[in-house]
């Protein structure tokens, strides 16, 4: 086991807000026919929902960050506005002691932690971090499109494969998300060829 750092937030998180992540069907919903979310934005929602990343970003290049504001909340789930130079955008999280942590650490959270935290597999996590070699991949599929970045040279098919899996996962519980954010990758593709 390794030593533990001592020099960090605390330990006592609990809040009283606990978890709010409970996907209802009206939240489902509310989601899938948003119409200020972008299908990414829909996706990672979800994803966090789903319990497969913990923080997502929604708004960044956004001219209204107040509708992603009213949006996040009509989805009940604890968000902070965030910025750095130029930018503005909205944190989301599954809990408000995740975000007041993440607030408290922002400027020495490590690639690892957000990696984790984003949901990337541990070996991806590794790769952009510098610690074991990586390589790009051309997407050529939604999931790698919209979950997928740098990838480990060792153990990149493993990393497409568990994106796909948690592509079909989602798929499961809304069919109308992965459909948008399909018919959104196949128009970027578009204008890329």
């Amino acid at each position: 086991m390794l030593p533990l750092n001592n020099n960090y937030f605390s330990r006592n998180y609990t809040d009283g807000y606990g978890l709010d992540v409970n996907l209802t069907d009206s939240k489902l919903a509310y989601l899938e026919h948003s119409a200020v979310l972008t299908p990414a934005e829909k996706l990672h929602l979800l994803m966090l929902f789903m319990g497969m990343q913990v923080i997502t970003d929604v708004g960044l290049r956004s001219d209204d960050l107040q509708m992603h504001q009213l949006e996040i909340d009509q989805l009940g789930l604890p968000f902070v506005q965030e910025s750095y130079e130029s930018d503005s955008w909205i944190l989301v999280g599954i809990s408000q002691s995740l975000l007041k942590y993440l607030q408290h650490r922002r400027s020495t959270l490590s690639e690892l932690e957000a990696g984790i935290m984003y949901g990337y597999p541990a070996t991806a996590t590794l790769a952009f971090s510098g610690l074991i070699p990586s390589r790009t991949c051309k997407p050529i599929s939604p999931a790698m499109f919209f979950m997928g970045g740098i990838y480990s040279k060792e153990f990149c098919g493993k990393e497409i494969k568990f994106y796909e899996e948690k592509w079909e996962q989602i798929t499961e519980v809304s069919h109308k998300i992965t459909v948008d954010a399909t018919d959104y990758y196949r128009a970027i593709m578009n204008l890329r060829n």
